[in-house]
C-alpha cells in the first residue's frame, strides 16, 4: 500500500472531442486503485471528462487518489520534436504506476545534454524515455521492452494489435542508426522516430 496522500494520473488524448484508448485508461486507473489503495469499486473516466469537440488536439490530465478523481485539466497539445536520444542509467528507478511525482524522471531527463530526450537503462536493459514508451526496429520487427518503466495505454493497445513484440533489449543491441519509435497516449505510433547519439 502507498500513503493515502499519493496521487496518480491518467493523461488522455482528445481529438475533436473523441478520446482515444479510453478503455485502456480505465483499466489502468482501476488497476492502480485496487493495487495501491485496496479499492474494489471501478471508476469510469467518461463520467469525469468532457472535452471540447472544436479542439483538434487536447491533453486531458485526470488526477486521482484513494478518494477518486480529484482534478481534471485540459490543455492544447503540441508534440515535442525528438530526434536524438542520450542513454542514462538508473538501476533503482521504479515508476510502475503513473504517479504525479515525476521527480526522479525529471532528474534523469535533465541529463540529456545536447540531445532532445533520454533513453533510460535499468539493469542493462532498455526501458523508456522520461515520458514515452519505445519500440526498437530490429531484424524487421518493432520490439518493445519487456520490462518498461510504465506499461503505457498505447503500448497495451499496440501489443493487443500485434504491432509490437515484447523483448529484452540491451544497449548493445542498438546502433546509432537503429530506429527508435517513441509513443504514448498523446503520440501515436509512427509519428516520432529518434536515434541514439553517443
Amino acid at each position: 500500500m502507498c500513503p493515502s496522500d499519493n496521487t496518480y494520473v491518467e493523461t488522455m488524448c482528445s481529438c475533436n472531442g473523441i478520446i482515444s484508448l479510453m478503455d485502456y485508461h480505465n483499466q489502468r486507473l482501476n488497476h492502480t486503485r485496487h493495487d495501491l489503495f485496496g479499492c474494489n469499486d471501478n471508476i469510469d473516466l467518461r463520467d469525469y471528462v468532457s472535452p471540447d469537440a472544436k479542439e483538434p488536439c487536447l491533453k486531458i490530465r485526470a488526477v486521482y487518489g484513494i478518494n477518486g478523481i480529484t482534478e481534471v485539466t485540459y490543455a492544447p497539445y503540441k508534440p515535442k520534436d525528438i530526434k536524438f536520444l542520450h542513454l542514462v542509467y538508473d538501476d533503482n528507478i521504479d515508476y510502475s504506476y503513473k504517479s504525479s511525482d515525476r521527480t526522479r524522471l525529471q532528474s534523469l531527463a535533465a541529463q540529456k545534454g545536447d540531445c532532445d530526450e533520454v533513453l533510460i537503462i535499468r539493469n542493462n536493459l532498455i526501458t523508456d524515455t522520461s515520458y514515452t514508451n519505445v519500440a526498437v526496429y530490429v531484424r524487421g520487427k518493432w520490439l518493445t521492452p519487456r520490462l518498461p518503466l510504465l506499461k503505457g495505454t498505447r503500448r497495451a493497445s499496440l501489443l493487443d494489435k500485434g504491432l509490437i513484440i515484447e523483448a529484452d533489449i540491451h544497449p548493445d543491441d542498438i546502433t546509432d542508426n537503429t530506429e527508435i519509435m517513441l509513443f504514448n497516449a498523446m503520440m501515436d505510433f509512427g509519428t516520432c522516430i529518434a536515434r541514439l547519439k553517443r
